[in-house]
């Protein structure tokens, strides 16, 4: 479970377009869990030998194969492009300013959302690219995790 605490939960999102799966609809929880993972192990701002050795954690910890752990390294490189774009598009905006305008706001909603939506893409390709038995284990996570679990860490039903 040491591996665990490397993780550094931060609210990020890209998109991936290289997968062939058709989008589907998934839980939020389902699709934050997977930007949290994508954010362990593709974040720009983290150290890249952190990023690496989450990356092999991940892939220890839910049992990915080589096909699998190739599409979560895709879809980091995906991430850390889009990241990387909604800083530029952030820093392009805001350029030095000491007050931001009303209209800067709204523009850096629309930024954020447009992140937001990228990364919901990237979490939903690679959910629908994996095995079955293991987007089932990571849907499960993000269900634990996010307290929408149908029965609860104690194993009782309420």
């Amino acid at each position: 479970m040491k591996m665990l605490f490397r993780f550094v939960p931060v609210m990020s999102v890209g998109i991936f377009m290289g997968f062939s799966q058709q989008l589907v609809s998934e839980a939020p929880g389902h699709v934050e869990f997977v930007r949290h993972l994508l954010v362990s192990i593709a974040d720009p701002d983290h150290d890249p030998k952190v990023c690496a050795l989450n990356e092999y954690d991940i892939g220890i910890l839910y049992g990915l194969d080589k096909n699998e752990a190739a599409l979560l390294r895709a879809a980091g490189t995906q991430f850390a492009a889009a990241k990387l774009r909604f800083v530029a598009s952030e820093a392009t905006l805001l350029g030095g300013k000491s007050t931001v305008a009303d209209s800067d706001r709204v523009a850096l909603g629309a930024f954020a959302r447009q992140f937001q939506a990228e990364t919901a893409a990237i979490a939903v390709q690679f959910l629908g690219s994996v095995r079955p038995q293991t987007a089932v284990l990571l849907r499960r996570q993000g269900d634990l995790i996010s307290g929408h679990a149908a029965v609860p860490l104690g194993g009782e039903k309420p």
